[in-house]
This record gives structure tokens, C-alpha cells and sequence, in this order.
């Protein structure tokens, strides 16, 4: 499955469609009514979203360009330096 997700990373470019759209066709493709893995499984369906997940997060980290990225790299940085900060002030508090 994962091999498939990666392999399938630039059809939705070429196709002109959101890949959470592909990625859900591979599921109904494997999924009871295509291959017969069945789906009330908790587990390997945690495992199999969890896959899905990592695929569907590294595609778009990897396709994202510097150009979409710099309008709005300021505001997260910001905000991940004040997460850190304000994190690191309350564990000092409270450990002192």
C-alpha cells in the first residue's frame, strides 16, 4: 500500500486533482469491495490511516516550492520560537 501511495505521489499533478482524492481511490481499490481487506479491523486500519498520513504529509512537504513557502514563513517561525519559549518558561517554573 505505501509503495502504491508513493508511486501514486504525481498522478494527482498530472490529473489535476487533489491527492486525498487518489489516496481515498486506492483505499475503496484495496479495501473490501476491490482486494478484500476489510476495514473493520481497528488496528490495520490505524495503520494503514497513520500511512496514508505520512504519505499524504511528505507529498506535500516535497512538492511545496520556496516560492509558496516565503509569504508565510515569518508567522509560523514566530510562533514555533514562542511555543519553545513560553514551553521552556513553564517546565523552569515548575521544576523550580
Amino acid at each position: 500500500m505505501l509503495l502504491v501511495a508513493v508511486g501514486a505521489v504525481r498522478l494527482p499533478t498530472r490529473l489535476g486533482v487533489p491527492s486525498l482524492l487518489v489516496y481515498l481511490a486506492l483505499w475503496v481499490a484495496i479495501g473490501e469491495p476491490g482486494l478484500g481487506i476489510r476495514s473493520d479491523d481497528a488496528d490495520l486500519t490505524r495503520a494503514l490511516g497513520f500511512c496514508a498520513l505520512i504519505v499524504i504529509i511528505a507529498e506535500g512537504g516535497l512538492t511545496a516550492g520556496w516560492s509558496t513557502l516565503r509569504p508565510v514563513f515569518g508567522l509560523p517561525t514566530a510562533l514555533a520560537t514562542l511555543g519553545v519559549v513560553v514551553s521552556i518558561a513553564v517546565v523552569g517554573v515548575v521544576v523550580r
